[in-house]
């Protein structure tokens, strides 16, 4: 996260919180700690994950261990940890699906959509946009072997018809994705292709995992270079954010058609 030197016993680089000129990001590496003066935070590792991507500390601990391949054994409400890691799991799923639906027709209505806008394969890629077919119940399927419908119903991905059986949220749409700090799928906003549809953009509905009025589209990959700038740009929708970065604005974020709020200021 930063480019550091040493000087004299410990090491310095420059803030990751903020902009500045000259290095007061130091490290002791004989206490296992890191200390920014400029901003006058400091701690552990651990507390550096939590500060610099904005997660808890659970998730800290969970990102750390799963990087250096470390066995952690969690206490608690083992039930209520289960059901974030598959909805965590449901998202990614569906992800990868709706990527595959693009890849898998690459002379398709989506495609064809993203082409016009003048949106290249290296955008596509990076952000993991995606296709939701035309249909009732693809991603049911795809995902009702591995999952109960409880669980499904708590993702928000999915409605009940009148019969009460679960249909596809997303049907005909281009699929942004939005991702939590730490890069996890947390939700998507579906913008349709058909001109019928009265509901232009779809977003996820709130859920364990999505508060739509506390996150920005985008805010994962530019969230880095925002701190650096001290600074961002603020656009309404998801191709407007696209359109910014596409031509090296690095700083965006997007509201993805929603108000303004006090939860997004704090965010």
């Amino acid at each position: 996260y930063v480019d550091l030197k040493k000087r004299g016993q410990n090491y310095f680089g420059l803030s990751p919180f903020r902009s500045e000129t000259k290095p007061s990001f130091s490290v002791a590496p004989e206490k296992n700690m890191w200390y920014d003066f400029g901003s006058a935070q400091g701690g552990n590792a651990v507390q550096f994950l939590i500060e610099y991507e904005k997660i808890s500390f659970p998730e800290a601990i969970r990102s750390l261990a799963e990087k250096y391949g470390i066995e952690i054994i969690e206490l608690g409400d083992k039930e209520q940890n289960n059901l974030y890691d598959q909805l965590y799991e449901i998202h990614e799923l569906a992800c990868i699906f709706f990527q595959n639906n693009i890849k898998d027709h690459p002379k398709g209505k989506a495609k064809q959509y993203l082409s016009n806008r003048n949106f290249d394969n290296t955008i596509i890629n990076k952000f993991r946009i995606g296709y939701a077919p035309d249909s009732w119940d693809l991603l049911v399927k795809e995902l009702e072997k591995k999952f109960d419908s409880d669980i499904l119903k708590k993702s928000g991905l999915f409605s009940e018809s009148k019969r009460g059986s679960l249909i596809d949220r997303f049907r005909n749409r281009i699929m942004f994705p939005f991702f939590s700090l730490s890069g996890k799928v947390i939700g998507f906003s579906g913008r349709s292709l058909s001109d019928k549809e009265d509901v232009k953009y779809l977003n996820s509905p709130e859920t364990l995992l999505f508060e739509k009025s506390k996150i920005f589209y985008g805010s994962y990959q530019t969230l880095p270079n925002i701190r650096k700038m001290n600074f961002a740009i603020l656009v309404e929708g998801q191709t407007d954010f696209l359109r910014l970065v596409e031509q090296t604005f690095d700083n965006v974020l997007a509201t993805s058609g929603t108000a303004f709020s006090s939860k997004h200021a704090a965010a």
